[in-house]
């Protein structure tokens, strides 16, 4: 029951995040493991990615690894999944976000001019962010019905910066989801569905903002 998948994928640039530059592939790998018997399954897995990347003054690597398993007991299925990493992903894996780095991170420059002397300057280095989150997801099967619900967290850590220049701005601290669905199956190849999603977004200086 055990697999082992590796590959090779296009390179991610963080572009909106600063990061529009990278040097090489990104290479992902994921580890799994299952289990059935009698009316009894589980699910196990645990992955990775890696890759560097880039400006044009500066270079630095993003990574990301998960982990989570599945357990179907008769009519009852739960699912949990965890993932952390440095600038791994907001709304998917990898995925270019301005939220991924820091806006007002800075470093010291220091050029030397044509007649000896030195000058330093400030430059933005757009320090990238650590992320992390869950997901727990869980069903009931009741012959044609299946009822499930769900929740799942991304949660942004602060760098320095962010921590000094909370007055200029305030960051996106988590991103939050709570589903709820009911399926009826009428046969193999019709279902009704019927679901709802609260999403909630919280920002560091304490501002918030809802969906439904």
């Amino acid at each position: 029951g055990i697999k082992l998948m590796v590959g090779v994928f296009d390179p991610a640039t963080y572009v909106t995040a600063g990061w529009g530059k990278t040097s090489a592939p990104r290479p992902e790998a994921q580890v799994s493991y299952d289990l059935k018997q009698g009316n009894v399954a589980v699910h196990l897995f645990g992955a990775a990615g890696w890759q560097p990347i880039l400006t044009l003054t500066q270079k630095d690597s993003i990574w990301g690894a998960s982990a989570g398993g599945r357990v179907e007991f008769g009519p009852v299925r739960l699912g949990v999944g965890g993932f952390m990493g440095k600038a791994p992903g907001i709304n998917y894996a990898f995925d270019d976000n301005p939220a991924l780095s820091s806006s007002t991170s800075q470093k010291t420059v220091t050029v030397t001019n044509s007649d000896g002397t030195t000058s330093t300057s400030m430059e933005r280095d757009y320090q990238l962010r650590n992320t992390r989150g869950f997901v727990c997801m869980v069903q009931v099967a009741l012959g044609p019905v299946d009822i499930s619900g769900g929740a799942g967290q991304t949660v942004v850590l602060q760098v320095d910066a962010d921590k000094a220049n909370a007055i200029m701005v305030s960051t996106l601290k988590s991103q939050t989801a709570i589903t709820a669905a009911v399926v009826y199956h009428l046969n193999e190849s019709l279902h009704l569905d019927l679901d709802f999603i609260n999403g909630a977004y919280k920002w560091y200086n304490g501002e918030s903002e809802k969906l439904n």
